[in-house]
């Protein structure tokens, strides 16, 4: 890594995380306002006149109430502008259904089980931004507790590499190799538990939305498994450290 700290891209990873935590705790509130605005709309029953024969109220309500709660809460979280160029209609389509979307354009009044089908909708929303603020927040706990192994063990790799090693003698150098050693099998315990937790995470979903997942959430960084890649780092360092002392201890008397 250009940097020279395997843990830099774990850093860029935590901000990652840390911004899509936001934006989706954004468009939490957002729905949640947006299904309370609906809560509180009236809506018009069709009339009955006769038997079999139905007619609506007078007083006719139409959906421009609908359209300003969802402009002024969803369409009106602070990354939405910037995220969307969508109308109102093709983000229901988009965040709901596309047959909410139809049923919106194609009426004209707000009737009962349009509202029950746009609450449910919107309760739904807020639950799937529920469990991904969830992942996201088990995901980082994963990279900081990463990112803090990976610091304490290059620090140790590095307290050891700034010794005079040349005029180590063979005993010293014997024990900087067991040392390193010792980091390099930290590294692959580290390792072996990210597999894990990537295995138990395919078990929990389809492997297209694994991928789509990371790719998802670590767009920005160098790597789309960025706690693997910092660990895979530190792990060649070590080895080339232990290159360097089995040469030396090669040629130790």
């Amino acid at each position: 890594m250009p940097t020279g700290r395997p843990t830099a891209d774990l850093e860029t990873a935590v901000r990652a995380l840390d911004r899509e935590h936001r934006l989706l705790s954004d468009e939490r509130r957002a729905f949640e306002r947006f299904a309370k605005r609906l809560s509180s709309l009236e809506t018009v029953s069709p009339q009955l006149a006769g038997p079999g024969i139905r007619t609506h109220e007078t007083d006719s309500i139409d959906l421009s109430p609908v359209r300003d709660a969802y402009t002024e809460t969803v369409m009106s979280a602070p990354h939405y502008a910037d995220a969307y160029d969508e109308t109102w209609i093709e983000s229901i389509a988009a965040e709901f259904s596309h047959e909410l979307a139809a049923a919106l354009e194609q009426r004209t009044q707000f009737h009962p089980p349009l509202k029950r089908s746009l609450i449910e909708a919107a309760t739904q929303a807020v639950e799937n931004r529920t469990q991904f603020i969830e992942r996201i927040e088990a995901e980082r706990e994963v990279v900081k507790r990463a990112e803090r192994e990976l610091s304490t063990i290059r620090s140790d790799v590095q307290s050891m590499l700034e010794q005079p090693l040349d005029r180590l003698e063979f005993n010293a150098l014997w024990l900087t190799r067991q040392r390193l050693t010792t980091c390099r099998e930290q590294c692959d315990e580290l390792a072996s538990e990210r597999q894990t937790q990537l295995r138990r995470r395919r078990r929990d979903l389809s492997l297209i939305d694994v991928g789509t997942l990371t790719d998802y959430l670590y767009e920005e960084c160098e790597n789309a498994y960025p706690v693997l890649a910092a660990i895979a780092d530190l792990g060649r360092r070590i080895e080339r450290a232990l290159e360097r002392v089995d040469r030396l201890l090669a040629r130790a008397p």
